[in-house]
């Protein structure tokens, strides 16, 4: 294998990347199966998921989800990366997104006020990112989908 490097981790999981140009632009991760059974952490982050999940209107931050997890917000961070493909903060954006979808299907409420239940600072924010997550503007989804859904043409 020319050019290639290999490092692998605790965790079973190996690195391969090509050369030094692409080192720091992609890497390929081959995650391999060392166990079978849950690791000690699981129920941990599991709690974490549903406490994130039911309180998106709060303000919350990844030292927060490292304390009820009980670890340090380094370990985890990359615990809960390695778990669910996304940082804590990635995630709890996503849960807010997908939140305010939900919410968006009801023509009844105002952006600022999903906005807020779904805990962003401000409605500004929240487009911002909802638009960056989807192509649409939240207007522009709850037009288009929020009509096709219900069946109103």
């Amino acid at each position: 294998m020319p050019d290639q490097r290999r490092s692998g981790s605790r965790d079973g999981s190996w690195t391969v990347i090509p050369d030094q140009k692409q080192a720091s632009q992609s890497r390929l991760v081959v995650k391999t199966s060392l166990s079978l059974r849950r690791s000690p952490v699981e129920p941990r982050l599991d709690a974490v998921q549903k406490y994130v999940t039911g309180n998106l209107h709060r303000q919350l931050s990844v030292l927060q989800m490292a304390q009820i997890a009980g670890l340090g917000k380094g370990h985890f961070s990359r615990v809960f990366r390695n778990r669910t493909g996304n940082t804590p903060h990635a995630y709890l954006v996503a849960c807010r997104l997908k939140r305010a979808v939900d919410l968006l299907r009801s023509p009844d409420m105002k952006l600022t006020d999903i906005a807020l239940e779904c805990g962003f600072s401000d409605q500004a924010h929240f487009c911002r990112l909802f638009r960056r997550s989807t192509g649409w503007t939240p207007t522009g989804w709850r037009r288009h989908f929020g009509q096709v859904n219900s069946g109103v043409n």
